[in-house]
């Protein structure tokens, strides 16, 4: 289980390494530059304005279904109609919620909101179907899968703001289009696979099934909103508290993109151990060594985000942004970086607590995460904008990786020792020492001292055996061929 998981891990960052940066900055900084700070604020706002609904739309059934496949193996061909019926029905009720709560705020582009509502519904659909991929135990075709929509994505849309004659008036509402076009044919894709697999059954069945699946997922359906409300508010928040008509969400937005992007790179592996953790959920040994490398996988893969987006994060965005750049971005992303460090690590722990079927331990600590992260924004956002909202995000990120490994260690017993959490610790003080000291005394360019600095992690990281050499080791002499139910 252990190689298993290294194996998709590695496969994981190769693929995202290779498309999501491809797309963040060839397709989205792109489409930022011509449509500027104040369009793209107006996205992101309305972004997050609909995320908040996203409870309804995803109804936790994603989160639900993630540790219930990997158990119940045999009743997948029946029980995705079912899913999928009770997907429907509340995927409407979103798009229903959305629009009339939209014209209640006096949101005046609600075809824009209609249409960033609707690519939602297809995100989250397209999220629900690699659940069964790796259910099954097919971990690498769902990491193929994991950038599938972001493949298209670049074809489809780079297209038009690359090399289409008419590049310069594209606008916001041309994005959104394209992404629904994109997410439709991954849909697609990724359901013919599942089908070639599985003999699904169609049927109709009672009522009382359908309502046990809403009942199950209840749970998860809490824990979805309150994640929603803590993650979401900063754009609803600095488009309602300012009024500078978007700028700073715009700015907040050029950042936020790259948090965003590094972030999901590694919530894939939660992602991935969450099917892992539920098919042993018994084996407390096992558990615990998955959970001790997932930790340490985090931090050492977060690493090189952390020296480009902390040591070099001006020179980056004056790079991307040549003509949006302010000072104030390069403030937001710093913040961000610890942000992003901290839920790396936090998702290790969330991806463990709902394996184990136990979503309610997580109410209490989001609750109170919420009263602190939305009286932060309040007193902030006012008085110092998008950094403000970028420092709330920081605090609130750390809460939540502390809150994660409190209940671990407390409920399961499962906790690293303190020789790892020092090694984790001086693993990263001593990255970022280095980045700073080359930086400020070795005459190069920027690029090449990123480079020399994340060289120079990697060795930090053997050196201070973040990861053991023995697991190393054993990964390149038996590596499997992941046929799709191996464990």
């Amino acid at each position: 289980m252990k190689r298993e998981f290294i194996i998709n891990t590695i496969l994981l960052i190769c693929i995202n390494l290779l498309i999501k940066p491809a797309y963040i900055i060839g397709v989205e900084t792109r489409i930022q530059n011509i449509v500027g700070n104040e369009s793209y604020g107006l996205y992101f706002a309305y972004f997050n304005f609909a995320f908040l609904f996203q409870f309804i739309n995803d109804l936790g059934l994603q989160n639900w279904n993630a540790q219930h496949i990997p158990k119940n193996r045999e009743k997948v061909g029946t029980q995705i109609i079912e899913l999928f019926s009770v997907k429907l029905v509340f995927s409407l009720l979103f798009l229903m919620l959305v629009t009339g709560f939209s014209l209640l705020s006096d949101y005046s582009y609600t075809a824009l909101l209609f249409v960033i509502s609707i690519n939602l519904v297809l995100a989250s659909i397209l999220q629900l179907l690699r659940t069964y991929v790796s259910g099954l135990g097919f971990y690498r075709m769902d990491s193929l899968f994991s950038a599938l929509d972001k493949f298209i994505m670049i074809f489809l849309i780079g297209y038009f703001v690359w090399l289409a004659p008419d590049r310069e008036t594209f606008n916001i509402m041309n994005f959104a289009i394209g992404q629904t076009c994109s997410f439709t044919l991954a849909i697609l894709i990724v359901f013919l696979w599942i089908v070639s697999k599985v003999k699904v059954t169609f049927h109709f069945s009672s009522l009382n099934r359908y309502v046990d699946i809403i009942r199950n997922s209840v749970p998860y359906v809490i824990v979805a909103v309150l994640i929603g409300i803590y993650t979401k508010t900063d754009g609803v928040l600095l488009d309602k508290l300012l009024d500078d008509r978007q700028l700073s969400a715009g700015i907040y937005a050029g950042a936020f993109r790259f948090y965003d992007a590094a972030n999901m790179m590694l919530f894939l592996i939660a992602a991935l151990l969450l099917p892992m953790f539920s098919s042993i959920v018994y084996d407390i040994e096992k558990q615990t060594t998955l959970y001790d490398i997932g930790i340490k996988l985090a931090a050492l893969l977060s690493m090189p985000i952390a020296i480009l987006f902390i040591g070099f994060n001006t020179e980056f965005l004056q790079m991307i942004y040549p003509s949006t750049y302010t000072i104030d971005s390069s403030i937001v992303l710093f913040f961000l970086t610890f942000a992003f460090i901290a839920v790396s690590i936090a998702n290790i722990g969330g991806a463990f607590i709902l394996a184990v079927n136990r979503p309610a331990r997580l109410y209490k600590l989001y609750l109170s995460i919420i009263v602190i992260n939305l009286l932060l924004h309040i007193l902030l956002i006012p008085r110092f904008k998008a950094p403000g909202a970028a420092f709330t995000t920081m605090i609130t990120q750390i809460l939540i990786m502390c809150g994660h490994y409190y209940i671990v260690s407390k409920d399961y017993h499962i906790r690293l020792n303190r020789m790892v959490i020092m090694r984790l610790f001086s693993f990263f003080v001593l990255s970022i020492s280095f980045t700073f000291a080359i930086k400020y005394f070795i005459p190069l360019p920027w690029i090449l001292l990123f480079l020399t600095s994340s060289i120079v992690s990697a060795i930090l990281a053997f050196l201070i055996q973040i990861l053991d050499k023995k697991d190393v080791v054993n990964f390149l002499k038996n590596r499997t061929t992941g046929d799709g139910q191996h464990f």
